[in-house]
Parts: C-alpha cells; sequence; structure tokens
C-alpha cells in the first residue's frame, strides 16, 4: 500500500468534504503509529465528529471503502460530547497511543490524573488475570497454548501506562519501552513482541509469569 502519511491525508481529505467543520479530530494509533507495522497490521484510525449519527457512521463507512487496502482499516469514532465524558482511566492511553493528523488531541481530551492512569492498570491487569485463570480452568491444553500469545500482546499497554507512573516518561514503541525494563516486565513484553515466544513446552512456565504479573501490579497498585 502507499505510504501510511499519504492514505491518512487521503483519509482527512474525504472526512473534511464529508463532515466539514464537523470533522474534529483525526489520528493515527497502534503499529502504524509506532512504526512497527507488518504486511497484515491493522491500520488504527481515531475519529472524532460533532453530533456523530448513525447516518454519519454510515457514511463513514462509505468513505473508508474508497480507500486502499480498507479492509485493514479498523479503530475509534465518536462524538465530541461521547469523548468528553469517557472514562478518565483510558484516557492516558489514547494520549500516548495516538499521533495527531488533524486537530489536536490534548485539546479536546478531557483532564486525567495519575489516579486515572493507575486506574487503568489495576483493572486491565484485574482483567487479564482473569481471563487467564478462567481459560486455564475452562479449555483444553491446547486452547491455552493457542490464546496465551492474545493474552501476552495487551501488556505492551499495561507497562506503557506503569512506565509513566514509575518514571514520568511516555514510551509509546515496544522498542523504546523494553529498552527501559528489567526483571518480569522484560520477560513479559519479549514474550508479547514474539522475541521469546509460548511453545507447548513452555506454556506452564509463560503462563505463571503472566500470571505472578498481573498478582504484581494488582498490589502495586493497591494504593
Amino acid at each position: 500500500m502507499k505510504n501510511i502519511d499519504v492514505w491518512m491525508d487521503e483519509l482527512k481529505d474525504k472526512l473534511l468534504a464529508l463532515f466539514g467543520e464537523r470533522l474534529v479530530y483525526l489520528g493515527l494509533q497502534g503499529s502504524f503509529r509506532r512504526g512497527e507495522a507488518t504486511k497484515t497490521s491493522d491500520i488504527d484510525v481515531m475519529t472524532v465528529v460533532k453530533d456523530l449519527s448513525i447516518a454519519d457512521l454510515d457514511s463513514y463507512r462509505d468513505i473508508v471503502e474508497t480507500m486502499e487496502q480498507s479492509g485493514r482499516a479498523c479503530g475509534f469514532i465518536c462524538g465530541l460530547r461521547e469523548l468528553q465524558n469517557w472514562p478518565r482511566y483510558e484516557l492516558f492511553q489514547v494520549m500516548a497511543d495516538t499521533k495527531d493528523i488533524y486537530g489536536e488531541l490534548r485539546t479536546i481530551l478531557p483532564p486525567f490524573s495519575d489516579k486515572d492512569v493507575r486506574d487503568f492498570v489495576r483493572i486491565n491487569a484485574a482483567n487479564l488475570y482473569h481471563d487467564l485463570s478462567h481459560r486455564y480452568l475452562y479449555e483444553s491444553r491446547e486452547q491455552n497454548v493457542e490464546a496465551l500469545p492474545a493474552c501476552f500482546k495487551g501488556s505492551f499497554y499495561l507497562l506503557m501506562n506503569l512506565t509513566y507512573l514509575r518514571t514520568g516518561e511516555i514510551l509509546s514503541t515496544k522498542q523504546g519501552l523494553l529498552g527501559r525494563l528489567s526483571g518480569d516486565d522484560r520477560a513479559v513484553l519479549e514474550t508479547a513482541m514474539g522475541k521469546s515466544p509460548v511453545t507447548n513446552c513452555n506454556f506452564l512456565e509463560k503462563f505463571c509469569l503472566l500470571l505472578g504479573w498481573c498478582r504484581g501490579l494488582l498490589e502495586e497498585m493497591r494504593g
């Protein structure tokens, strides 16, 4: 496909022609934003439109379908009022993982605090812990081995938030984050990145690593 910046500029022009001044924001997220995309990566787009309606969603879908590689497009769209009422614990993640294409995200996000970032880590660590233990109990070994890499994948966002709380740094690429980590934090991200992949032979070791890591995060964030 064409260069991602060219792709996003084309999308921006089409959305401006459709929504005019109602288009508040357009941003790029995910692996393309981080410069880590592969040939199969999704194109994660964030779009904010004033007074978003069902008709707008239909029109937006029609626009996306005109784009090259439209089947890879995904992401987040919402109305401006909805964004300004969004749960605070998700806002740091949205800010850190989004590149401005049209508009400035910081100016339309509601304020958030370090407590909100801690809530993100605690909530997502709890959800991941629950998912792991549920799968271990109720799915086969084969299903668990197949699912565990996807469970590790979400650790990147947890680690991004966690590193911000610990150091104040916003490290929004996997490679940049990896260079700041040690111990179980580093082992978890290395597994998420495929540098130390999950196999049938090491499944129990990897499962215990991730489950124990979640337990540690819940203890660290309890205050």
